[in-house]
């Protein structure tokens, strides 16, 4: 059967079920210990002493195991400790902490995890527990650094939710990366106590990883190759640019600007070519094998700082290595899923990562597809042979994260099949060259030819992704795959592949009845959209932002600020316009001009804009309905006697009025029955009909 050649797959399957469980479902803990006991009696009965009923044993087994998933997941979760930020009896009066991450340099800031140890309330210092994100003026004295203890003056903030339609959930992505809270730090608020490192090792590691970055600095003089250099050898990222991102973005190569496990797997692949005697030596060269591509996955975990993604790959490889040293299983699948069962172990929130989804997916379709993809074609020339290997692996990678990446990212390159084997070369050949550099730098006349063939080959990778940029089509742009539509997609992906593996009809009619259902998801989706209209006043700071969407049609109201600020956009629009299906953006709508702002009429509806204050005395009148005054940049600081009688249906403040004007308003209309909606406390204002 299926699953006796797999084993590992169903145990590690039912230790993911038990972490969504436990985040999805909030059960007694009695209940799940209780449960797990009887699973637990039942499996081992069934698999020593019940033979009648002996196939009983395997789904008490998964049980088990996905219990043993919601209980690591449980210990993993530090909300639930009573000494949690978030169950202090009191107000936080001030809290000391101590910086347990790199620090990331922004524009303006410096951005930093600091795990908390200490809160004052009422006057006296408790012990507590949890991280705050720190955004740290650039103008303080001194840079902040890895183990430094902080005394910080004020209470953390709590990470707020999505305020807009649709908008990326950053507080859900900072849960499960353990944060709940989130503060900005001006010179002055806080005071640097002393250096007490959590981890001796990270410390080393981020240290190692700094004088590799300022060497990098020193020797690489143009931006761009400088910033593709650091991200992509030693994972930083602060020289990175939205241009840079949107360029590799539509090359289908962002992913190389992150130190990931193909940056590992391209190192290890060249280290085991070199050491290919030892791989299949005796025992004892077995042995020294696996102990030199330990010392150097590890070693360069600690020159990236021991990040997250390095460390996931160092483990997944660690694993692969020595069960395909010593034979000790013939099945990559089960070495793979070994890998991953670990990684969840040591933290179950991992599983949630975007990082671990898409790198697992991608090593599964690699290891499925590409030796069923390159058997298709063999090549004399050795060229083209290594250039079919490389478009092999991206289309086996690409294949199967495709469903997924489009979820998360709502694009997809076009010609990432004529541009991904140049980028996977030139890429592959300046992480091996760049690595070189690092090690031998000291080395006269060595070091300047690896120097210029770093140069050489980051600059012509940068040509490449700039030229493809440029060229028509090099994206589909805001792709829609909701979370139905994702699962309906990967099970074509594996009815296909079964269907080619058994060439069985049963599989093909199964695809094709899940092929009609996606289909008629779309078009459903479609003819909504054909019909919809939808007025949404966004939650934005330090701008104001109104969506009109007729069809698949939107007209943007905006400040003049917002409409070149790509990033912005992109944040906190982008995502709710792509998931109503808008294929045309227009920034100018049929209005009149105020001195006081704008009075425009849409689709039956009449707005009215405040944006500059009124001159005094001034009474509006309207001999017909406003269905909408939207008021912004605290244009009526007071509401005027006249409203009383101003036919209005609804009032809007968006974020750009100050909370002491737009809760005088509340109180306003509270009191005269007119309705008021305040953008910075209850989110975008959304109507739709």
């Amino acid at each position: 059967m299926f699953w006796n050649s797999y084993p590992l797959i169903r145990y590690t399957l039912a230790f993911m079920a038990g972490i969504i469980l436990y985040t999805q479902t909030p059960l007694p803990l009695i209940a799940l210990v209780l449960t797990g006991f009887v699973t637990l009696s039942l499996y081992l009965y069934f698999h020593f002493l019940g033979k009648q009923l002996s196939w009983l044993s395997g789904p008490a087994g998964v049980v088990t195991v996905g219990i043993l998933g919601w209980l690591f997941t449980a210990q993993a979760d530090d909300s639930t400790r009573p000494d949690y930020l978030v169950h202090l009896p009191g107000p936080i009066e001030g809290y000391r902490a101590v910086l347990s991450s790199a620090v990331e340099t922004k524009s303006n800031t410096f951005r930093v995890t600091a795990q908390v140890e200490q809160v004052r309330i009422h006057s006296r210092w408790m012990p507590a527990r949890g991280n705050v994100l720190l955004f740290i003026d650039r103008n303080v004295p001194h840079k902040p650094a890895y183990g430094d203890e902080l005394l910080v003056r004020k209470a953390p903030e709590r990470v707020e939710p999505p305020h807009n339609p649709n908008e990326f959930n950053y507080q859900q992505y900072l849960k499960y990366q353990g944060v709940d809270y989130q503060q900005y730090l001006h010179v002055g608020e806080f005071v640097r106590l002393s250096k007490r490192p959590p981890s001796r090792l990270v410390q080393l590691a981020l240290q190692v990883n700094e004088s590799a970055t300022a060497l990098l600095a020193q020797h690489l003089t143009s931006r761009n190759e400088l910033a593709v250099a650091s991200a992509m050898l030693l994972g930083v990222r602060d020289e990175l640019d939205s241009d840079l991102l949107r360029a590799y973005s539509a090359a289908g190569a962002v992913h190389t600007l992150s130190v990931s496990g193909m940056h590992v797997g391209i190192l290890f692949l060249v280290l085991s070519w070199f050491l290919q005697p030892l791989r299949k030596g005796s025992s004892y060269k077995k042995w020294v094998f696996v102990g030199i591509v330990f010392t150097f996955l590890w070693g360069y975990a600690l020159l990236t700082g021991m990040s997250a993604p390095v460390l996931r790959s160092a483990i997944m490889l660690s694993v692969f290595v020595i069960g395909d040293t010593f034979r000790l299983s013939r099945n990559s699948f089960n070495t793979l899923t070994f890998s991953a069962l670990v990684i969840l172990v040591i933290n179950p929130y991992a599983l949630f990562q975007m990082g671990f989804q898409l790198s697992y997916l991608s090593v599964a379709g690699i290891l499925y597809l590409y030796p069923r993809l390159h058997w298709l074609w063999q090549p004399v020339n050795p060229l083209w042979a290594e250039l079919w290997s490389l478009s092999c692996g991206a289309v086996a990678a690409q294949i199967v994260t495709y469903p997924l990446a489009v979820y998360y990212f709502h694009q997809f390159p076009t010609y990432f099949l004529l541009v991904n084997p140049l980028v996977l070369g030139l890429s592959s050949l300046g992480l091996i060259v760049g690595m070189l550099y690092l090690l031998f730098y000291f080395v006269p006349v060595l070091n300047d030819f690896l120097l210029y063939c770093l140069k050489l080959s980051f600059g012509l990778l940068n040509q490449l992704v700039f030229r493809t940029e440029t060229w028509p089509g090099a994206r589909w742009n805001r792709l829609i795959v909701t979370d139905l539509q994702m699962v309906l997609l990967y099970g074509i992906l594996i009815l296909l592949l079964l269907l080619f593996a058994t060439r069985r009809k049963t599989y093909l009619w199964l695809c094709i009845a899940l092929a009609f259902i996606f289909a008629s998801t779309k078009l459903y989706a479609y003819q909504q959209q054909r019909k919809q209209h939808w007025l949404v006043v966004h939650h934005l700071k330090k701008h104001t932002a109104v969506s009109f969407i007729h069809g698949r049609m939107l007209d943007l109201l905006a400040d003049s600020l917002l409409y070149t600020d790509r990033r912005m956009q992109e944040l906190h629009l982008e995502q709710f316009w792509t998931a109503r299906g808008i294929q045309q953006t227009h920034h100018t709508l049929q209005q009149t001009l105020t001195p006081f702002g704008q009075a425009l009429c849409w689709q039956g509806k009449r707005v009215l804009w405040i944006r500059n204050p009124l001159p005094r005395r001034t009474i509006l009148r309207s001999q017909q309905p406003i269905d909408l005054v939207l008021i912004t940049n605290n244009a009526l600081r007071y509401p005027p006697d006249w409203l009383s009688e101003f036919p209005v249906q609804q009032i809007v403040l968006d974020v750009t009025n100050s909370r002491s004007v737009a809760e005088r308003w509340r109180t306003f209309c509270s009191d005269r029955n007119i309705a008021c909606y305040d953008v910075r406390t209850r989110g975008a204002f959304v109507v739709s009909w």
